[in-house]
């Protein structure tokens, strides 16, 4: 009873922190002095890795795993500059950038 608590506890902690490292790092995303290269470097160590600190925490539901799904999917779109009237699919973001769902990086943990 007590690690459930715990779980909805630390979970959307965990996604307040990412998102706000990932907003204040803003002028990043937009710099096209940057590579997309450096970009994903950067949002794997600070943002992937402050969104699943405390993944071991967590029992691994479908709300969470479809949460941290939209959660990859908006950040990666806004470091390649892909707006809404694109129309790029969700299968197309992780091709373009090389990287995988993560709730597949939280299974592996």
């Amino acid at each position: 009873m007590m690690s459930d608590i715990w779980q909805y506890l630390t979970w959307p902690d965990s996604m307040a922190k990412a998102a706000a490292v990932f907003q204040r790092l803003d002028n990043v995303w937009r710099s096209s002095m940057l590579s997309l290269k450096i970009k994903l470097d950067l949002y794997i160590s600070l943002i992937v890795s402050t969104a699943i600190y405390t993944s071991k925490t967590w029992k691994s539901t479908a709300r969470i795993c479809q949460q941290l799904d939209v959660f990859h999917q908006h950040n990666l779109r806004k470091i390649l500059g892909i707006m809404w009237k694109d129309h790029v699919t969700n299968i197309e973001v992780p091709r373009r950038t090389g990287q995988r769902r993560l709730q597949d990086i939280v299974a592996e943990r």
